[in-house]
């Protein structure tokens, strides 16, 4: 936790920084946040005082007073997001979705939530999850503008990845985790998640029914070695080239050995125990009437295809 605080408040610094104005006397030469400037000064006074109360002790301001004012700034930031067409929303909006976005999570990395301060404790796990939810949030509504934002983020993926390993290390090994002297006695939430109910099993996806049916004249199949790249068709003396399956040639790739795309456990793992969010299409075709997308923590993503794949529902939906 130590490191994750100190990321955050390097961070924090730097978001503080450029929404100062500078003063005649300063060798900076930048100017006050480049497409910030854009924004109204008010909107960016706001923000400057939240970010100047979180670089004091959490006990020197009151806490839900600063999340209700991150909370207006959002709801006005986003709401000029439905504006335009995307592609058109001026980079300054996208950067002040940004920017609250991250001050918001250093929030709540710095144990700033409603009814005071402290380091999170007695809910672990949802922490976690609304800490992930509000850093993907900014990625996907805003792209994360701004030098260095998207580095930011994706660096507290990694820490927090090394947060909810060594949690479940602690957990396997039935050893209590270190608590800061400020954080109240709970029970202890888990907080990796990787035991979900996929096919009842994490290493492997449930298996699906499909029917083949008889086939009069199959398509012959050749195996690749690991080193082949090409090969030509077989020839049927009677018409020639025929059509063929080539098998096998994928069994180097990274996705099928030290990656393996096929092991919720792994897939877990490099979401944060599901949490990390994904858009998912529902409808099957764009000009479906009832077509549309829906943004969802992966573990459930892959809860709710394992459910389908294991009733034999067709499932509508695809990634």
């Amino acid at each position: 936790m130590d490191q994750l605080r100190s990321h955050a408040l390097q961070i924090l610094s730097t978001v503080n920084a450029n929404l100062s104005p500078l003063g005649p006397s300063s060798r900076d030469t930048t100017p006050l946040s480049d497409e910030l400037l854009e924004l109204p000064p008010l909107l960016l006074a706001l923000l400057r005082r939240q970010t100047a109360l979180l670089l004091k002790p959490v006990e020197s301001y009151n806490g839900t007073l600063l999340l209700k004012r991150l909370a207006d700034l959002e709801r006005i930031a986003r709401g000029k997001l439905y504006v335009y067409p995307f592609h058109q929303v001026p980079v300054a909006w996208r950067r002040l979705v940004c920017e609250v976005g991250i001050v918001r999570a250093v929030a709540a990395i710095l144990g700033v939530r409603d009814g005071g301060g402290g380091q999170p404790g007695e809910e672990t796990a949802a922490w976690i999850d609304e800490l992930v939810k509000t850093l993907d949030m900014v990625l996907i509504m805003s792209g994360a503008p701004g030098e260095g934002r998207r580095g930011w983020i994706e660096e507290t993926f990694g820490i927090l990845e090394g947060v909810i390993a060594e949690g479940d290390a602690l957990e396997h090994a039935g050893v209590a985790p270190e608590m800061d002297s400020t954080e109240p006695p709970a029970k202890r939430a888990r907080i990796g998640n990787e035991t979900s109910a996929i096919g009842g099993k994490t290493d492997c996806f449930p298996s699906s029914h499909s029917v083949i049916p008889p086939v009069s004249h199959p398509i012959p199949r050749m195996e690749l070695s690991d080193t082949e790249t090409f090969m030509s068709n077989p020839v049927d003396a009677d018409i020639g080239p025929v059509p063929v399956v080539f098998t096998g040639g994928m069994g180097n790739w990274p996705a099928r050995s030290e990656r393996p795309w096929s092991n919720p456990l792994y897939l877990l793992k490099r979401t944060l125990g599901g949490r990390r969010l994904v858009p998912v299409e529902v409808g099957r075709s764009y000009v479906d009437g009832g077509w549309g997308q829906r943004i969802i923590p992966f573990k459930d993503f892959l809860e709710e295809r394992s459910e389908e794949r294991r009733v034999g529902k067709e499932c509508p939906r695809c990634v």
